[in-house]
């Protein structure tokens, strides 16, 4: 062939049709196909194998978050069970949304979690806010007691605060 897109037969020059079907032998070939190899399923059947693996164990991760904060929430009515609960909640639960979403899969146990957790302490210091001056009340007794009777004395008012005896 030559540059002016003109065949060469037999040492005549003729013009080539550009409709014309191409010459088979002249196209690129792809790998050749081997008998042993598996053939791939038909356009739109479903895939037998997920292309990535799915990640071990974060799903164990993710439900421990959201019982965390379940019992935070349950507990929150003492600062331990808040503290104890809702801080781990919040910390491993920050941690397990942000591989969630390296991970690109949901994140929606870790944010409950997180959820959970922040309001077990909310309601925990709102306990606190709203106790704050029969607590200030109590030790105040105390610093001016002298005696283990007036220290009783203190601790029994404190406990008809709280209904507790």
């Amino acid at each position: 062939m030559s540059d002016h897109g003109r065949a060469s037969v037999g040492g005549v020059s003729a013009p080539v049709d550009p409709y014309a079907p191409p010459d088979p032998d002249a196209l690129p070939r792809g790998p050749e196909h081997r008998p042993d190899a598996p053939e791939p399923p038909p356009f739109g059947a479903p895939r037998t194998q997920s292309p990535l693996p799915a990640p071990k164990g974060s799903g164990n991760r993710d439900v421990l978050v959201l019982v965390l904060g379940i019992l935070a929430l349950a507990s929150s009515w003492t600062l331990f069970g808040a503290v104890a609960f809702g801080m781990p909640a919040v910390l491993l639960g920050s941690f397990a949304r942000r591989r969630a979403r390296a991970e690109s899969r949901s994140a929606g146990f870790p944010i409950a979690g997180i959820a959970l957790g922040l309001s077990s302490l909310a309601v925990a210091g709102g306990i606190l806010f709203s106790l704050q001056d029969d607590l200030q009340r109590f030790e105040d007794c105390r610093r001016a007691s002298f005696s283990v009777a007036q220290d009783k004395v203190c601790q029994q008012q404190l406990e008809n605060v709280f209904r507790v005896g």
